[in-house]
């Protein structure tokens, strides 16, 4: 079970720290005392010298004798919407990239959701994409929770197609959240750059696990487990070594990618403790 009495431990944690320190860079508080029309009654307080006299609620006075001012609330709630990668690579064998992922989404969807952020999960691999739909109000976490816990994971990775398709589709910006482990083609690089370009904001969550990674020497089969193709290879000194430096350029790259066009980039190790990663995310201002 994904979320469990541990998990949702950690959420009651998290909303303290966020009650506490205002670390988040989008969303902050969502109240305002401002009155005006159309926005949502908040609550009454006393009139004070100076207040605006229209927004006195005179039949509260002809009962109570008193003067009390409506308070309305300007919603701002950002527009987010967490793409999360099912592929194959993220679910082979006993990977827990898939779950990590999905527990992330489910930390900061329950943050936004608390906040009124209006949220929608796309999990991606084949297509059709599969969405949650838009979900606003904390009312709609046990919704959010039962979709990213009951959506299977299987298919290959198209980041790029993904990003197009929101783009297409949406024509109010907000935040695009994505959580994969980027194993795809560099394809999908000028689509990030296109979403920065409409006025998106962009979080790239990068999903890593030690278990891809060679790290010893000897004979293999090796299997793409999007395409099922084999190649069988023999890996000494040498391509050990040359392993390990296109596994940095590889890392490198995204990084470096998202530095240049100002992408909110945070790579995470599936070994670490949920807890760490939601704090390094929160910390790191990235959400």
């Amino acid at each position: 079970m994904l979320f469990d009495e541990s998990f949702l431990q950690l959420l009651d944690r998290l909303e303290i720290l966020l009650r506490v320190s205002r670390n988040t860079s989008l969303s902050g508080e969502k109240m305002s005392n401002e009155s005006g029309v159309g926005m949502d009654f908040k609550d009454y307080r006393q009139y004070e010298v100076g207040d605006d006299y229209r927004y006195i609620d005179w039949n509260l006075y002809s009962r109570l004798g008193q003067l009390f001012l409506k308070e309305f609330a300007a919603e701002r709630g950002v527009n987010i919407h967490f793409l999360i990668d099912k592929s194959n690579s993220m679910v082979y064998d006993n990977s827990s990239k898939y779950d990590v992922g999905r527990k992330i989404a489910g930390a900061l969807g329950y943050i936004a959701l608390s906040r009124f952020d209006q949220v929608e999960t796309i999990f991606f691999g084949d297509n059709p994409a599969e969405s949650s739909g838009k979900l606003q109000g904390k009312n709609k976490v046990k919704f959010f929770f039962d979709i990213l816990e009951n959506t299977p994971g299987g298919g290959k990775t198209d980041i790029k197609n993904i990003i197009n398709y929101l783009i297409r589709r949406e024509k109010k910006v907000g935040l695009v959240v994505i959580i994969s482990d980027f194993l795809d083609d560099r394809g999908f690089f000028p689509s990030l750059k296109l979403l920065k370009s409409k006025g998106w904001q962009v979080l790239l969550l990068h999903i890593n696990d030690k278990e891809d990674m060679f790290r010893s020497k000897g004979q293999f089969v090796l299997k793409d487990i999007e395409t099922n193709k084999r190649r069988d290879m023999v890996v000494d000194e040498e391509a050990l070594n040359y392993y390990k430096e296109a596994e940095n350029i590889f890392f490198n790259e995204l990084s470096n990618y998202a530095k240049k066009y100002r992408l909110n980039y945070y790579n995470i190790d599936v070994d670490r403790s949920l807890e760490d990663i939601m704090l390094g995310i929160l910390k790191n201002k990235v959400y």
